[in-house]
């Protein structure tokens, strides 16, 4: 079966080769992989590792070399129209993606499909995406300055499935909720793959979402894929050490506690009676 999303060989350089001597390396390079239909793709990597390019390269956002593919259509660059369609993409800050002088309702109205004739049912669709982003209804017709960054980048989500994409990609779109809103919008991408069969790149520094959210996972370092696979074996077993490295840095709630109140595992004398055996026992205890 064709693949929703097939990325072969993708590359990206930035500037421009010097001479045939001394080429400019790629930012990224040799990036491959393929997104089912209602099935999420998580890259993660620490800050530079080239996973933001690869989001740009994969919508047309940046020149690349290799093959993209929709539905096992080769994408050409540049795109036609109602190719940018079907494949939209979320920014990590939603105060740059959003025209400050478009009220939250028009700014969805303006991207609706065709279909949507008159500006009543245009105006309907998009209190209906709002309400799907869970966006307070006193706020529909707000303008971008009057919201939190939460409700921004909610709206710059309702913004992207206003046109019907098949592939939705993600550029660290939840990192600026807080978690309970993140917590809503991550079950609206999974309902809406549910639902619509929509494919999602997500892109995250969180690994915990990632794992959560995403059925396969790549890690990325240095613009290149040091592991890939599903997502359970390769947290359970990952085959790098540097893919260890950034799941033995995920803090924990324990990590955050203060030296005196973190809880160990230590071993103390039971209180010996006459009639009791004198075998130690393991207590929980908090180190003062």
């Amino acid at each position: 079966m064709t693949a929703l999303l097939s990325v072969e060989s993708l590359s990206v350089t930035y500037g421009r080769k010097r001479s045939r001597r001394h080429e400019t390396p790629p930012t990224v390079s040799g990036v491959s992989f393929e997104v089912d239909a209602g099935a999420a793709v998580g890259i993660v990597g620490e800050s530079g590792s080239g996973k933001s390019t690869t989001a740009r390269a994969i919508v047309g956002l940046l020149p690349s070399d290799g093959e993209i593919r929709l539905n096992g259509e080769l994408l050409s660059s540049p795109r036609p129209a109602a190719v940018r369609r079907k494949m939209q993409m979320v920014f990590q800050d939603p105060t740059s993606s959003l025209n400050p002088s478009i009220r939250c309702d028009r700014a969805l109205m303006q991207v609706l499909p065709d279909s949507f004739a008159d500006a009543d049912a245009r105006r309907a669709r998009a209190h209906e995406l709002l309400e799907q982003v869970r966006l307070p209804s006193r706020l529909f017709s707000a303008w971008p300055s009057e919201l939190s960054g939460g409700q921004r980048q909610r709206v710059a989500i309702a913004r992207a499935l206003a046109t019907d994409p098949e592939v939705l990609v993600a550029d660290e779109a939840t990192s600026a909720l807080d978690v309970s809103v993140q917590a809503t919008i991550l079950d609206l991408l999974t309902t809406l793959r549910a639902e619509t069969g929509i494919g999602l790149v997500f892109i995250s520094h969180d690994l915990a979402v990632v794992r959560a959210t995403c059925d396969d996972v790549l890690v990325m370092k240095d613009g290149l894929v040091v592991e890939q696979g599903d997502v359970e074996t390769v947290y359970g077993s990952p085959a790098q050490p540097y893919t260890r490295q950034l799941i033995d840095a995920v803090p924990t709630v324990d990590d955050a506690r203060p030296r005196r109140l973190r809880h160990k595992q230590e071993t103390v004398p039971r209180w010996v009676r006459p009639d009791s055996g004198t075998e130690p026992v393991t207590a929980t205890s908090i180190t003062q």
